[in-house]
């Protein structure tokens, strides 16, 4: 983008003849993000009243449209200095707010989904939801730089046209018109910018507002799964209890057992007299077996409670080395 206020010294015959003023200048305009850029160069000559114009790429209805108008009427409102650049304006101001529209318009689904607390829901736990959200304040972000960049356009013309008004003879037609209508465009691109910032702020609060809710839905999942584990680990208690009294129950009655097989013990035996009645009668040695396994029951409980101690002592010392472990790296 570029401009440039010449003075021209015309010679003929070795003769000075008056001054010429041209105005020359370059820019390039994106129309919106559905159609290239378009590339305009432009010549004003006071003196001669004339202008070139060289549009590349140029909007098909403004073409057409300045086609129309000066070929209708050879006093047409396009004749006048920078009223071509003005109609380019508008109809990039137009695709502009076409596509700030559109963009609005899917914030507001989301503000609107975001007053009901099913559809949100829906919105947090689908796969490409918070990813959506992120690209849409991606979206205005680029949006406003490229409105910058426009707004940067129309500061070239309305500087450059005021430059040529001043140095303009007062036979020439003052374009004051155009300049204001670029001024009003220049005005609308800068509450555009403003209502962009506003979409992008906007955009940003509904994210923290996704945030913080699927926060809390993790949170809340914790707690339920925290619940779940303390319920658990209450039930592994009583497991965990229910065999230790297995287990002490066994070791009552294994000791005994032992001692009987090993010694193959006959406590009761039974004979018939000479009336051919039956009898029970207790083996003399009865005596041997709970004098051995009394003993033999206390030393298992003993090395039993002994083991078991050892190991409650290990584990705690293991667990005591972690957490200073951790208050270390803490």
């Amino acid at each position: 983008m570029s401009g440039v206020l010449v003075l021209y010294i015309a010679s003929a015959n070795n003769s000075l003849h008056q001054l010429t003023l041209t105005a020359e200048g370059y820019y390039q305009y994106i129309n919106g993000w559905n159609g290239g850029p378009s590339n305009v160069w432009f010549s004003y000559e006071v003196k001669t009243r004339s202008a070139t114009y060289l549009l590349v790429d140029c909007p098909q209805f403004s073409r057409d449209y300045i086609l129309r108008r000066a070929q209708d009427d050879a006093h047409s409102f396009v004749f006048r200095p920078f009223m071509i650049d003005t109609i380019l304006a508008k109809e990039y101001c137009w695709s502009w707010q076409t596509l700030i529209d559109e963009y609005r318009n899917e914030l507001l689904q989301w503000e609107n989904n975001g007053g009901e607390g099913i559809p949100l829901d829906a919105i947090i736990h689908a796969p490409n939801g918070t990813r959506r959200l992120h690209g849409l304040a991606r979206t205005f972000q680029t949006v406003l730089a490229d409105l910058q960049d426009v707004e940067e356009r129309f500061d070239f013309l309305i500087d450059i046209g005021q430059k040529y008004i001043s140095y303009a003879t007062s036979e020439v037609p003052a374009p004051e018109s155009a300049l204001e209508t670029l001024v009003y465009y220049r005005s609308r691109n800068r509450m555009w910018r403003r209502s962009v910032e506003m979409y992008n702020e906007r955009t940003r609060l509904m994210m923290n507002l996704l945030f913080s809710i699927s926060a809390q839905v993790d949170n809340k999942t914790n707690l339920d799964i925290a619940d779940l584990t303390a319920k658990i680990a209450l039930d592994t208690k009583r497991d965990s209890s229910s065999m230790i009294t297995i287990a002490a129950v066994t070791m009552v009655f294994l000791p005994g057992t032992f001692i009987s097989a090993l010694f193959s013990m006959v406590f009761f035996n039974t004979s018939t007299d000479g009336n051919g009645r039956a009898s029970l009668t207790v083996a003399p040695q009865w005596w041997y077996f709970p004098a051995i396994t009394v003993p033999l029951t206390i030393i298992v409980f003993a090395v039993w409670q002994w083991w078991r101690r050892k190991r409650e002592a290990g584990a705690s010392k293991a667990d005591s080395n972690v957490t200073e472990k951790q208050n270390v790296a803490a």
